[in-house]
């Protein structure tokens, strides 16, 4: 679980490195979301990485203020949902961390996310659970435990009904005839 995890993580943060066709895009349909397609020069693996900026901010490390990133990632290793957070959220001997959310005017969930120094992610069937959950949201509110006591992000979701389709935990490398 561990490489599986870095490897979602750095597919947030540099998805481009030795890759080839980036097809970036935001329509209409997707809103906000960024969306990009691309194979690797390698062996022509396909990967597909959606990323949304938070409508608020956060204080990061040093007490300025960033904009979290949710990230949905997929590709030969499987499928993700990254939460990059700007403030230090990591801590030693966890496996899982506490996030709330909670969609639209919904109720609020508590779920345990992976730790990592400054993200949260869930993997495979926790993260196809997930996007199947925000599928139909219009907002999302996420508390992540962090340094500053559990900051509050909102994301403006529109557009996941376009996206969130292109993420399946068999089209991302982790079922039955997956790539």
């Amino acid at each position: 679980m561990g490489m599986a995890l870095a490897i979602a993580l750095s597919a947030v943060t540099s998805i481009a490195h030795a890759q080839t066709a980036t097809t970036p895009g935001v329509t209409p349909e997707t809103g906000k979301w960024r969306y990009t397609e691309t194979a690797s020069a390698l062996d022509g693996a396909k990967s597909r990485i959606a990323t949304l900026t938070a409508e608020t901010q956060v204080a990061n490390i040093l007490g300025r203020m960033e904009a979290p990133t949710l990230g949905l990632t997929c590709d030969k290793n499987g499928l993700g949902v990254v939460m990059s957070w700007p403030d230090f959220v990591g801590e030693a001997g966890f496996l899982t961390l506490p996030v709330k959310w909670k969609i639209d005017d919904g109720k609020v969930y508590k779920t345990g996310w992976f730790p990592g120094t400054t993200s949260v992610t869930l993997m495979g069937p926790g993260a196809q659970g997930w996007i199947r959950q925000v599928k139909d949201a219009k907002t999302l509110v996420v508390a992540v435990p962090d340094r500053h006591g559990g900051q509050e992000a909102t994301f403006d979701l529109t557009g996941i009904e376009a996206i969130g389709p292109r993420f399946s935990e068999v089209s991302c490398g982790g079922g039955a005839g997956a790539r």
